[in-house]
Formats: C-alpha cells, structure tokens, sequence
C-alpha cells in the first residue's frame, strides 16, 4: 500500500508537464481500503455501491474486472479469462442500487509512439501503437527497465528491456522498480492484514507466499 501512495504522490509532483502526470490543485488523492478479492463482475459491484454509500457520484469503471483465469483442464480455450473484459462494466450499468451514481467507463487504451501518449488506438494507424498491459508492466518493473528512446521505442519492450518515457513518471516508475525487485524484502507494508483467523476445514492447504503473484 505504501507502494502506490509513494507512487500516486511522484505523479502529483509531475503535475501536469509529464503525460503520465495530474495537476495536485485538482485532484485529491485519498485511500479506500478495500483488498482485491478476484470476484469478477461481483466485486466491480461491492467497490461502485461502497462508494455509494460514502457519498461518491462517480465511479470509473474499465475493462477486464479482477477475476480469474479459465481451466487449464479446459478442452475448448483453456487460456481463457474467466470473464469477459466488458463483463464487470455491464453488469454495473443494469444493477440495481446504483441510484443517481454516474458512470465513467473507458476502453483499453494503447501507447502511441509517435507523440509518446497513451490513449485509445487510431485503427487507421496501429502499427503506430503498442500495448502494454498490467502483466507486461510487472515483468519490466521486476526486470528493472530503463526508459527506451523517445525517438526509437522497440515493438518487444521485454526484449528490449525498456519502458516508453510517457507511459509513467520516471520517479514513479523508480518506485515501481524498486518494489517488484525487492517484493520479498519485508519493507512493505501488504494490503492488509487478517484480524482473526478464518475458518477452514482440517483439510485446507496453503501454497505459496501472499503479494508475490
């Protein structure tokens, strides 16, 4: 958590002379605590109607909602997202309880290298752009990448081992660096914390170290 505020404050003190960067005389930056659960459509829901509920009139909602992969015992598409990327976003705009609260909802949108912007992809022109998703993002924090050329961004980034100079503020960026190469350090303060101990059956198992996927 003290990751992302570090990393939120670099993008307020960019303001707004970086791409990547906010005016601070406008945006306020606050924390709603709430642990990603990977519930799909149902947790888009639980995050609009608690903020709701706080007295938010806006709720930005994108695409892919946090939910799991498909089957890999799946004989048709075994590498399927469990839910479509659209999913969480229309089932929010026909639930119930959303009352008054207005949606802003956007598509995926693409680095453009030849104005070093992320935005929506012009299909007249997509040689001109490159994705770069949250998986992709991780990889090159954990690789360490430095900022590529402005003037030659490579297609393959983990190849290259490089990050587009507009897709983040470089001291942003740093943090993020920072965090993946180190992740089991013990410097970080984790999502949360668990209270008491959950109920589970004699025959539950544990494998693997949590904030380390």
């Amino acid at each position: 958590l003290d990751v992302r505020v570090k990393q939120h404050e670099e993008v307020l003190n960019s303001g707004l002379e970086h791409p990547g960067g906010l005016d601070p005389a406008k945006t306020v930056m606050a924390i709603w605590p709430a642990p990603m659960v990977y519930a799909g459509p149902t947790e888009v829901q639980f995050h609009a109607k608690s903020r709701r509920s706080a007295g938010a009139s806006y709720f930005v909602v994108g695409r892919d909602p946090a939910g799991m992969k498909g089957s890999e015992l799946a004989v048709a598409h075994p590498d399927d997202d469990l839910y479509d990327g659209d999913h969480g976003r229309y089932v929010l705009q026909n639930s119930p309880g959303i009352g008054s609260m207005k949606m802003l909802s956007f598509v995926k949108v693409m680095y453009d290298i030849t104005d070093n912007v992320m935005k929506v992809p012009d299909e007249s022109r997509m040689e001109d752009f490159i994705s770069i998703s949250g998986s992709k993002m991780r990889l090159l924090a954990r690789n360490g990448a430095v900022p590529c050329s402005r003037t030659d961004i490579p297609t393959d980034l983990v190849g290259a081992n490089c990050v587009p100079s507009g897709f983040m503020v470089p001291k942003g960026w740093d943090i993020v660096v920072d965090y993946y190469k180190n992740i089991d350090s013990g410097r970080w303060i984790p999502w949360s914390r668990p209270q008491v101990d959950p109920g589970a059956s004699s025959q539950t198992r544990s494998e693997g170290k949590f904030g380390t996927g």
